[in-house]
């Protein structure tokens, strides 16, 4: 029933467009057959049905595919074989760099990458109009200068009554001239593909500037000079395909007339057009338009379909060896190319954005404190995240994960997430995964996904999770939070709720700043300064870097319990951070394995 009931849509929409399309094949063939008569120098002389321009713009769109699928079809072979050498020159290079198991170039590349995406998110529409501004660049340098080819072609005119009354520009309109004299065909059409290849570059410049000045201010006036182009281009393309492409075949006939001393001619004649009235016929000899009564002629006599224009000898044998030696050279280097590629065939996979054992890339983990571990094995800083992973952290430790398009997700103690990728239904975009069992998470990016035993929710940028004592707490400081389970609770900024067993249980409502505070400041007791390999003697609690909680948040107390060598060393200027240790006044040297109060 689905595949009948798609049927009867189909027909629907073709009835319901049909007027649209004999409208679209009307004004083509118009177009085409109107750029043939001018061509002749016809044009003025007689018209043509409305029947006519349709069938015209039916075979303006048929002659097009195919010549685009003729045309396109080798350059895909060669796409091919280029895609399987470049494969295999590749695979070596890929495959040490897998080897070299995620080295410092690679880290240093993801870097890159990630602070291209940070500077392309802090200067958006800097970056648009710089984009735009190249694209107009290339309308202009690469695109524009098709429209005096279009030009040249259309300059052609009057080509039955002789070369002088032919325009003849400085272009290549000399050389279309004659290869329409001499019936070359082939040379023709691919000059026809030249200019339908601007059509195109046109509709693609067109497109991506639409995309690109999608936020951009006053938008339709950036993109106006591609829809200039392109609606000119678009006019041009049926008309030089009315010159170039459109066969110039007409019927060769003979008249029969009624009385014995009609006129009796020896030239070929070619028969135009024939109504009830009266015949239009060429005569080649002569150079002239006969228009005859239809009461002066008996009968008229096809003889065969021929072209208007007389075709240039060539050397079939000469043309059919180069034919069979192109033909033999692409097929011994595509041979050669695919017995390569089969012996090249070999997984391969650079380690940045997929790893085959482990998924995608998610992010580069950082860590503070010495309870965090990585699928239930001890956590390296600084150690890439894959799809699949599980990174759950321990008494007094934190992690934090660096994703390398912006943002992050940092972990409290005693938290066990699983990460993933998902796709969002309602935008189709990718976002992360973290599926939460118990702990607290601060997540802190535009778009992330995050499951609980008791939701399911889509985040759109920066909110806390805590999973505790069968309930989940669901805090958005900015942007907004949209539940998937239990459907259709929105969390707006500065918002609050509380979910158990697929159910809200108090909100969404707003949060007071003392309440916000306390959910927001906890990622600041932890500090993710890479390690040092060998770290020098202290007797200084600055120089130990402690964190030390807010009165406001934190606990009364807390011990530093990190060993120091026994020998002495000279004292040091402390380094003061106010912005972690607002509640430190003064610094207090102690000895090792010290307790240090704060109250």
């Amino acid at each position: 029933m689905g595949l009948f009931k798609g049927i009867a849509i189909f027909i629907a929409w073709l009835t319901s467009s049909m007027a649209g399309i004999a409208a679209i094949f009307y004004a083509f063939g118009y177009l085409v057959a109107r750029a043939q008569l001018n061509l002749l120098g016809l044009f003025g002389l007689f018209e043509y049905p409305g029947e006519l321009y349709l069938q015209e713009g039916a075979k303006f769109f048929v002659t097009i595919a195919v010549l685009i699928m003729g045309n396109i079809l080798p350059w895909m072979t060669l796409l091919f074989y280029a895609v399987v050498l470049l494969s295999l020159l590749a695979a070596p290079p890929l495959i040490l760099l897998r080897l070299w198991k995620r080295s410092l170039a690679v880290e240093h590349l993801e870097r890159a990458h990630a602070a291209g995406i940070s500077l392309w998110q802090k200067h958006p529409q800097l970056w648009r109009m710089l984009l735009l501004a190249g694209l107009f660049v290339v309308l202009m340098f690469h695109v524009l200068p098709y429209l005096l080819r279009f030009a040249d072609v259309l300059s052609i005119s009057n080509v039955l009554f002789g070369p002088s009354s032919v325009t003849l520009g400085p272009g290549h309109a000399e050389k279309v001239y004659d290869w329409l004299m001499h019936g070359e065909s082939q040379e023709l059409q691919q000059y026809f593909m030249t200019l339908l290849g601007g059509e195109f570059l046109a509709l693609f410049l067109l497109i991506a500037a639409w995309q690109v000045s999608q936020s951009l201010p006053a938008r339709f006036w950036f993109v106006s000079p591609f829809i200039v182009i392109f609606s000119l281009y678009t006019v041009f393309t049926p008309m030089v395909y009315g010159v170039l492409v459109r066969p110039a075949r007409y019927a060769v006939v003979t008249l029969d007339w009624k009385e014995s001393h009609g006129p009796s001619t020896a030239s070929k004649l070619f028969l135009l057009k024939k109504s009830s009235q009266e015949l239009i016929l060429w005569d080649s000899h002569e150079k002239e338009v006969l228009c005859l009564s239809r009461d002066l002629v008996d009968g008229v006599r096809v003889l065969g379909m021929e072209s208007l224009f007389s075709q240039r000898q060539k050397n079939p044998d000469q043309e059919g060896n180069m034919h069979f030696r192109l033909n033999v050279f692409f097929h011994m280097i595509g041979g050669i190319l695919l017995c390569l590629a089969g012996w090249a065939c070999v997984p391969i996979h650079d380690g940045t954005l997929w790893d085959g054992d482990r998924g995608r890339y998610i992010g580069k983990l950082e860590t503070s404190g010495p309870n965090v571990f990585v699928d239930a094995r001890r956590a390296r800083y600084g150690e890439s995240i894959y799809e699949g992973m599980t990174v759950s952290t321990g008494e007094g430790s934190s992690a934090r994960i660096v994703y390398p398009d912006g943002g992050f997700s940092q972990l409290d103690a005693n938290t066990d997430p699983w990460f993933g990728i998902r796709v969002d239904g309602a935008t189709g975009r990718e976002c992360v995964y973290i599926r939460i069992d118990i702990g607290q998470v601060f997540i802190d990016r535009n778009l992330h996904c995050f499951e609980t035993p008791d939701m399911a929710a889509i985040l759109n940028s920066r909110a806390n999770v805590r999973v505790e004592d069968g309930e989940t707490e669901l805090v958005v400081f900015e942007g907004s939070a949209r539940s998937q389970r239990p459907p259709g609770v929105i969390v707006m900024p500065r918002e609050g709720a509380v979910f158990s067993r697929s159910d809200v249980v108090d909100g969404p409502r707003f949060w007071s700043p003392q309440e916000l505070r306390v959910r927001s400041t906890w990622p600041l007791l932890y500090d993710f300064s890479p390690p040092r390999l060998s770290p020098p003697a202290r007797d200084r609690i600055e120089d130990a870097r402690p964190i030390f909680p807010s009165r406001d948040v934190g606990t009364p107390q807390r011990r530093w319990e990190e060993p120091l060598r026994e020998e002495p060393i000279p004292a040091r200027r402390p380094r003061l951070q106010p912005e972690r240790r607002p509640e430190v006044e003064e610094v207090i040297p102690v000895r090792p394995q010290q307790e240090i109060i704060i109250e």
